[in-house]
């Protein structure tokens, strides 16, 4: 080998061996002539494969020769052949912080925020990830663009990342209409067969006017459920016609036929009135259905109605009768579909038709302004200082009961509001202290009467039981009050459309604490009437739902919206007994047995059930679960008929959430992201198992998602 073959390189292999622990050096080590200016990653500290050895151990294990790593305490890593990338790779993912101190690599991610938490590991379904990230811009009201914000990512990215998903602003909405539709299809397998009543309203909110549609049923175990089947934006008149255009898409949607439905619960807007006229209408072939069966059941009562007459008949020697017995006494015409007018809507115009005469009108405007001023800042010392002090609620027009809030504050502070007219002439009420304390005592027994109604649960006769408590505590008040008489006629003026439909009747027919052996309330013309009306109804029910003799509910709902408490509120004052009063007016009586046989038998038998005292807490729609065994047909046809909601207060909660929803910083919402919101929101118990059947009947849903995305 020639002189300049003979020097050494950098390149050439004794060069690098000389570097290597255990080699020795057979010449000095020559410098290259050419410097790397890289900077070395291990800081000049040697070697990178002398570093790694430096932190492994040879050792014998099962007679074979291994290397171990001994980096830090208690790893048990090792390897049958060393291989110096394998070992900085352990290092970099097991021991970060120590990798960064050895300094034979790039920093380790893990390393820049050293997390001294050990992991943990979680149960999560895609299911239950994707239904908590729905409900957030649902049930929770957050925008979209939360699912940009670096919180959200920060918690709920790596589970996204664990199931290759991706969501953003843009793509949530297929989420939400998922979500939504598996929704939808849970109500319409609820509703399918099923006889239900519909409750409707109109909001409008920021130029946008939207129709609430709600359902009501009772199921098998004696559970009121209310589903929303949707909040629809209306971009035409709010006429009768549009509006049940509108209806029937909705039904359709839900494969909801109109004869399945038995009332349709609405305020006192004229429209509304019209539109259930001509659902009605529209049913009219069902009618004639049900007018041949008619015939039938006639000529059976004519032989049936015998069985009854050996029984005896208590009744009170001269009950005193007022208006609210005689609102029975007019037949309404036969309709498929009742109009139901909204019980607590009602009691709040009854409370306008007396607050809107001249002599109140302008008492109730100087309260209005004084209360006003109470806010003003000069007077605001007093309302922190004064311990139990506080300011009146201001009245609001769409607000029930506001005045009478706002009176009640004043009659309870009167000492406090008079102390602070005397020493501010602007804060004066004397002139109207006698006003106001008439006010609260003859508006009270209505406030009740309001607050009580609006459970999910009451029914047609758990109003009328309200109603008529309001009416004998108003009639009750002293005759120097100078609201009593206006009250009693302007409840007497009202309750005529109330209560002057079949439905009514028949809810009152099945109540005991009403109809009992002896009760005067009901005529017999008017129980004659009930018994046709519930066989005309068990003849629909046949014909919708197919179910069997014994009273079986097929599509029996698992799934609740509320638990129908076994209870009522009793008396709302202690003072007025309703039971008492009730007895003076319809009477008081014993049962009477009777031989069941045939279904007409059994509920012509209904009227002489055993008395149930008004003044203790009850439920009719527990009183007759308990009974669904005994008589399974007569329950099917009670679950309808006390099925029918006596007020919509529902649906106006439902629209409390839609004001939640449309606010100015989501204005722009599409009409059917809206809707699909909504849906989800106010159907939260159904989220779950609607998302679960859309994703088990399609199983392509996430991937079509995840490519969208």
């Amino acid at each position: 080998m020639s002189e300049e073959n003979g020097k050494q390189s950098v390149s050439d292999k004794p060069a690098r061996k000389e570097n290597h622990p255990g080699v020795v050096a057979t010449e000095p080590y020559v410098t290259p002539k050419k410097v790397d200016n890289r900077k070395r990653s291990y800081d000049g500290r040697g070697s990178k494969i002398a570093i790694v050895k430096s932190c492994t151990q040879e050792l014998l294990l099962n007679g074979e020769s291994v290397t171990r790593c001994i980096l830090e305490d208690g790893c048990d890593y090792i390897q049958k052949v060393f291989r110096q990338s394998n070992f900085e790779r352990h290092f970099r993912l097991c021991h970060p912080v120590a990798f960064d101190v050895l300094g034979i690599g790039p920093p380790s991610e893990k390393s820049s925020s050293p997390n001294t938490e050990p992991a943990i590991s979680i149960r999560m379904t895609v299911q239950r990830l994707l239904g908590g990230i729905v409900k957030l811009v649902t049930v929770h009201g957050l925008p979209f663009e939360a699912m940009e914000w670096e919180g959200f990512t920060e918690v709920v990215g790596p589970l996204l990342k664990a199931y290759n998903l991706t969501i953003n602003r843009h793509n949530i909405t297929k989420y939400v209409a998922k979500a939504a539709e598996g929704v939808n299809w849970m109500i319409s397998q609820e509703v399918n067969g099923r006889m239900i009543s519909l409750k409707l309203d109109i909001v409008s909110k920021m130029y946008r006017s939207m129709l609430g549609i709600n359902c009501q049923y009772i199921n098998n175990s004696g559970v009121v459920t209310k589903r929303n089947l949707g909040i629809i934006e209306l971009h035409n008149r709010h006429t009768s016609q549009n509006l049940k255009e509108e209806l029937h898409k909705v039904l359709k949607s839900f494969a909801v036929n109109v004869g399945q439905i038995t009332a349709i619960t609405i305020d006192n807007a004229s429209n509304m009135v019209k539109l259930v006229k001509l659902m009605s209408d529209e049913s009219g072939s069902t009618s004639e259905l049900y007018d041949s069966e008619n015939e039938e059941v006639n000529s059976v009562n004519e032989v049936e109605a015998d069985d009854f007459e050996g029984l005896e008949h208590d009744s009170p020697e001269k009950p005193a009768v007022q208006e609210w017995v005689r609102v029975l006494e007019d037949f309404a015409p036969d309709e498929s579909i009742t109009a139901v007018r909204c019980g607590a809507h009602t009691t709040q115009l009854v409370v306008h038709d007396v607050c809107k005469q001249i002599e109140h009108k302008d008492a109730l405007k100087e309260i209005r302004k004084t209360v006003k001023k109470f806010r003003c800042t000069e007077y605001k010392a007093f309302f922190d200082i004064s311990e139990g002090a506080a300011y009146p609620s201001l009245p609001n027009e769409t607000r029930w009961n506001s005045d009478y809030k706002m009176q009640q504050k004043l009659s309870q502070e009167r000492i406090f509001f008079e102390k602070l007219g005397k020493q501010y002439p602007d804060l004066d009420l004397s002139n109207h202290w006698d006003f106001i304390e008439e006010y609260v005592t003859a508006f009270e027994a209505l406030y009740h009467c309001t607050i009580a109604v609006q459970k999910l649960d009451t029914t047609l006769s758990d109003f009328f039981i309200e109603w008529i408590r309001a009416y004998g505590r108003i009639w009750e008040i002293d005759e120097t009050n100078r609201f009593k008489q206006q009250l009693i006629t302007a409840m007497e003026n009202r309750q005529q459309k109330l209560f002057c439909n079949r439905v009514f009747r028949t809810a009152v027919y099945f109540d005991p604490r009403l109809n009992f052996n002896g009760s005067s309330l009901l005529s017999q013309a008017q129980k004659e009437d009930a018994v046709r009306f519930c066989l005309q109804m068990w003849t629909r029910i046949k014909s919708e739902t197919k179910c069997s003799e014994n009273g079986s509910d097929e599509n029996d709902s698992a799934i609740a919206n509320t638990k129908n408490a076994p209870t009522t509120d009793g008396p709302s004052c202690s003072k007025f007994s309703l039971n008492h009063y009730l007895t003076r007016t319809i009477g008081s009586g014993s049962p009477q047995t009777v031989q069941l046989t045939s279904l007409e038998q059994r509920i012509r038998a209904v009227q002489y059930q055993k008395r149930i005292d008004a003044d203790a807490p009850f439920s009719t729609i527990q009183y007759w679960a308990a009974k669904r065994f005994e008589d399974p047909q007569v329950w099917e046809i009670a679950k309808v008929v006390l099925g029918v909601p006596g007020t919509q207060c529902s649906i106006e909660r439902d629209f409390n959430l839609f004001n939640l929803t449309l606010t100015k910083s989501r204005s722009k919402l599409s009409s059917k992201s809206l809707q699909d919101i909504l849906t989800v929101r106010t159907n939260k118990n159904l989220v779950k198992p609607g998302l679960a059947y859309m994703l088990a009947k399609d199983k392509q849903t996430l991937e079509e998602l995840t490519t969208a995305t």
